[in-house]
């Protein structure tokens, strides 16, 4: 078995229990609401106003807990984590552990182009308190003018670009635009000093 399919039936198996974690949850709620409304249905006035509030509050709970699982793929990060036997050292964990790492993978594709183009990207605040809006379309459209003006330079895949500018959503689009192209990207601050670029 390929460690892809070992990460992939792994993944699957987290999925499912996620599933199980929130059929049971929903369950749950609803079986507490029923004991609820069956023990306050004889309060009038209260049972009128809190019954109604506490239905509320309890479906609010369960589909914030759905939209997070969701949110995550479907997984449930408790089933995600890895555990170590207590008879195995740290050394020999280190030893045997494997990064299960994609054979392709862009982290500009995953952090840009996957948003919908009207949603809030970031709101950028210059040194004197001037607020910019910026939406996924105008930092992808951004990344992608980078990408182009570095290709026309002669940037490829594999070679390294430093960036040595302030934050703003232009240096945000020569990063994406630096990953678009599958070059390495090297952040540099103004305060590095000479001797720190060899480094860097």
């Amino acid at each position: 078995m390929t460690s892809d399919e070992r990460q992939r039936r792994s993944l699957q198996r987290a999925q499912r229990r996620a599933r199980r974690r929130l059929l049971i949850d929903l369950v749950a709620a609803a079986v507490l609401a029923a004991v609820l409304l069956s023990l306050v249905a004889g309060l009038g006035v209260v049972a009128f106003f809190g019954v109604p509030l506490l239905l509320i509050g309890l479906v609010w709970l369960g589909l914030e807990r759905l939209v997070t699982r969701i949110r995550h793929g479907g997984s449930d990060r408790r089933a995600m984590r890895t555990t170590i036997p207590s008879n195995v050292t740290y050394e020999q964990a280190r030893r045997e552990h494997e990064w299960h790492v994609p054979e392709r993978y862009n982290i500009a594709a995953d952090v840009c182009d996957k948003h919908p183009p009207e949603k809030l990207a970031m709101v950028y605040e210059d040194y004197r308190g001037n607020q910019r809006r910026v939406t996924w379309r105008e930092q992808r459209s951004l990344a992608n003018r980078a990408a182009n003006l570095l290709a026309e330079h002669g940037v490829v895949r594999g070679d390294r670009v430093s960036v040595c500018a302030p934050a703003s959503p232009e240096t945000a689009a020569f990063f994406l635009g630096t990953w678009k192209l599958g070059a390495i990207l090297l952040s540099l601050s103004f305060s590095t000093e000479t001797r720190g670029f060899a480094t860097e």
